[in-house]
């Protein structure tokens, strides 16, 4: 089975992911729900979006345009990934999966940031 389709990734499963889609093989959106002091201080390398745990249901709108893709979602531990992929799936969203530990248990390439960067997109 493809780690697409998996609802629950593990760091190798997205750490291989990010390699494919750097390569072009390999299509997906990277979601980041920690809160922005957490990502502003470190996020995975190549998320490609940060939507606070606090203002999800308002900030989901953002993903409107890939809801057809597959769309992974982290936080620090894996449960608030795990409660918005449900929510989303509420909403009609598909593809969709998580890293299970989290940002913690992910052992490839982190973006160290300044406190006072923008959130990403």
């Amino acid at each position: 089975m493809d780690a697409l389709d998996k609802d629950e990734l593990t760091s190798l499963e997205l750490e291989t992911l990010l390699a494919r889609r750097a390569d072009g093989e390999a299509k997906f959106v990277l979601v980041d729900v920690r809160e922005k002091p957490e990502h502003n201080h470190v996020c995975i390398a190549g998320t490609d979006y940060s939507l606070p745990f606090s203002r999800f249901l308002t900030g989901v709108n953002k993903l409107k345009p890939h809801k057809g893709e597959h769309i992974i979602v982290y936080c620090n531990v894996g449960s608030r990934s795990l409660m918005c992929i449900e929510m989303m799936k509420e909403m009609g969203y598909t593809n969709l999966g998580h890293l299970t530990h989290g940002i913690i248990s992910f052992t490839g390439t982190l973006e160290h940031k300044n406190q006072d960067q923008d959130e990403a997109k």
